[in-house]
């Protein structure tokens, strides 16, 4: 990624995007293998690992307007990239490993239903209209609130069950959303709440695939990517779309999270 970003300096622009982005989706995998791993199947270390790509998302949309430390952060990324190598075997766990799954039972049924999960969230997020977020301000509190909710929703969906969390979040997150276009804090609570669903998410399609961190990893982020598409053209959905869509979310992610209980009591 970084030698990407230092080819983007010299013009040759199609080449670094080619670059970047396929360092990008490695670097995701790749990493996301090593947490998985480690995991133990708990959703508090996924979401502490994809939070911080809120803010990395937000300070990146702002690095144009600061091209000059594009050659320094490059080396920087280098220098972390070459330590990382050194001393990899010092920082993984290699115990961690978990060979078996929690919950055996139909993979390709309970992965498919966390597929459109993650899919119709990743649209309704690409969707979502807040005209506030124009001003710098709510702009700033609402990354953190994305960054909040990705952290705490597997902290606290380890405390108290994905079947009360990650339901019970994305139906307060649809009421929020419905005067959260004109109220600030109210969209910005209910952005919070949305997010906390990615961890618990992530975790569940591992226990589904555990030889497997790698596939687990990536197949969240094909959902992601096929659920973004209409907002990558331009498509918009209504408040009363989106609301049905979150409630629809709900309604499949609590069918799922009872389906995997059953074939874990089963087995």
């Amino acid at each position: 990624m970084a030698v990407g970003a230092l080819i983007g300096m010299s013009h040759y622009l199609l080449l670094s995007v080619i670059i970047i982005g396929l360092s990008n989706a490695l670097y995701h995998v790749g990493a996301g293998t090593l947490v998985l791993k480690s995991s133990r199947f708990k959703a508090t270390p996924l979401g502490i690992f994809v939070a911080p790509g809120a803010i990395g998302l937000f300070l990146g949309a702002r690095m144009s307007a600061f091209p000059s430390l594009t050659p320094f952060l490059a080396v920087v990324s280098l220098a972390i990239l070459i330590l990382s190598i050194k001393y990899h075997s010092r920082l993984v766990d290699k115990g961690s490993t978990i060979k078996t799954s929690p919950d055996v039972g139909s993979p390709l049924l309970i992965i498919s239903l966390l597929f459109i999960v993650i899919s119709a969230r990743s649209l309704i997020g690409g969707s979502l209209s807040l005209p506030w977020k124009s001003i710098q301000i709510y702009s700033v509190i609402l990354m953190i609130a994305i960054f909040l909710g990705k952290a705490l929703g597997g902290v606290i969906a380890d405390k108290y069950t994905y079947l009360k969390v990650g339901v019970g979040s994305l139906i307060l997150a649809a009421g929020l959303f419905i005067p959260g276009s004109v109220f600030p804090l109210a969209g910005i609570a209910g952005v919070m709440l949305f997010q906390m669903t990615m961890p618990i998410t992530l975790s569940m399609i591992y226990r589904q695939l555990p030889r497997s961190p790698g596939l687990s990893f990536g197949l969240t982020t094909l959902a992601l990517f096929i659920g973004g598409l209409p907002s990558m053209l331009s498509i918009k959905l209504t408040t009363s779309l989106y609301t049905l869509l979150i409630l629809e979310s709900a309604a499949i992610l609590s069918i799922t999270v009872m389906l995997t209980n059953y074939y874990a009591k089963r087995n």
